[in-house]
């Protein structure tokens, strides 16, 4: 019987002489059931520590992998944006906001109408998009005047000249927009008043920088500060229209009657 047991062990891979053995393996006493299970629980223990950081170092890997992906994917994005509304400026300033049509735009940006319309929804919100673009070149060049390290007489004459000079830069590279562009189109009027506010704010900063250095004596800052800000919106098409002299010696002029106007007056009076 116990030979028979043996030969039918043998195909197992277990030789006669092993059964003890296998027998206090498959049924341990419980001193080495315990030694056994504190031995398993440690390889498992140590198996476990070994796959958590694998997976938190692949964790870290693919999302590295992820954000780069989608940094790229924002920039493309951003870089497609700017190239349609650039197409739409160029496509507007040659015929029209009226006349342009979504076809038009596409066709210059040499994107197609498809990748045009997966970015904007129609003509309107292209156009006020283009408009606040524009708007946004000259509240840039606000800041450009506030970042001078200028005393406020020289800062103010300097923020008059820039300002005119923005504003006839901006008229001139969209065409057929001109100067009425800036006070007909409801769409800039409606932009523009974030500039506004933006330019009210320098002009009175300036000339409260000017009244604290001693070289300002204004009575009424606000007052002074709204007569400044329309006072430039009503030079804004002449000026753009060269009504004023284009030439440099003109300019120069001009910046000399703007500089003994505000700082002389016209009184001769002593």
């Amino acid at each position: 019987m116990l030979r028979r047991q043996d030969s039918n062990l043998r195909p197992l891979g277990y030789e006669p002489n092993e059964l003890p053995l296998l027998h206090s393996a498959i049924f341990p006493s419980n001193g080495a059931a315990k030694i056994r299970i504190i031995f398993y629980k440690q390889i498992i223990y140590q198996n476990f520590f070994s796959f958590s950081c694998y997976f938190v170092f692949f964790y870290y890997f693919c999302a590295q992998i992820l954000t780069k992906c989608a940094s790229i994917m924002s920039e493309t994005t951003s870089k497609t944006r700017e190239l349609l509304l650039d197409a739409a400026r160029r496509v507007f300033a040659r015929k029209g906001i009226e006349r342009t049509t979504m076809n038009d735009i596409a066709v210059a940006s040499k994107k197609g109408r498809r990748t045009l319309y997966a970015y904007f929804k129609n003509k309107e919100e292209i156009s006020a998009l283009v408009i606040e673009n524009e708007i946004g070149r000259l509240c840039d060049m606000l800041d450009t005047v506030e970042n001078k390290n200028l005393p406020a007489d020289e800062k103010l004459l300097t923020f008059l000249s820039m300002r005119l000079e923005a504003f006839k830069e901006t008229v001139t590279r969209n065409g057929s927009l001109r100067a009425n562009f800036f006070h007909d189109s409801w769409n800039v009027a409606k932009v523009r008043k974030r500039y506004n506010l933006k330019e009210i704010e320098l002009i009175k900063k300036i000339l409260t920088d000017g009244i604290t250095d001693g070289v300002f004596n204004i009575p009424d800052v606000e007052t002074t500060t709204l007569l400044i800000h329309h006072s430039l919106k009503g030079l804004e098409v002449p000026y753009i229209r060269g009504l004023l002299g284009d030439s440099p010696n003109n300019i120069s002029r001009q910046n000399d009657c703007v500089r003994h106007l505000i700082f002389k007056g016209i009184n001769n009076k002593k």
